[in-house]
């Protein structure tokens, strides 16, 4: 769970520092050099956390597709154990009733 909050928290700045950006290039009548590299700047940074942010989130996709994996696989096994024993059980139970007969 904490991956998928950072990933969000990540992906929440870059979306906000996009939106400020955008907001700041249209409240100006006149962008002079300085702000449009700061504006590339922060873009580049917000782009990059999007980036690293998706990565995890892919990371986190798969572990998730893991798991899932084997939490089946698991209960594959459960089920095959209980229907072992279930049978086991049978086996002793007509083992039992047959020496009660003799």
């Amino acid at each position: 769970m904490s991956r998928s909050m950072k990933t969000t928290a990540k992906l929440s700045a870059a979306a906000l520092a996009l939106a400020l950006l955008a907001g700041c290039a249209t409240t100006q009548d006149g962008l002079d050099p300085n702000s449009v590299a700061t504006a590339q700047e922060r873009a580049d940074a917000a782009m990059a956390a999007a980036q690293e942010a998706k990565a995890e989130a892919e990371a986190a996709r798969a572990e998730a597709a893991e798991a899932k994996s084997l939490a089946e696989d698991a209960q594959g096994q459960a089920k095959a154990a209980q229907f072992a024993a279930d049978r086991n059980a049978e086996k002793l139970e007509r083992m039992f009733q047959k020496s009660m007969y003799k």
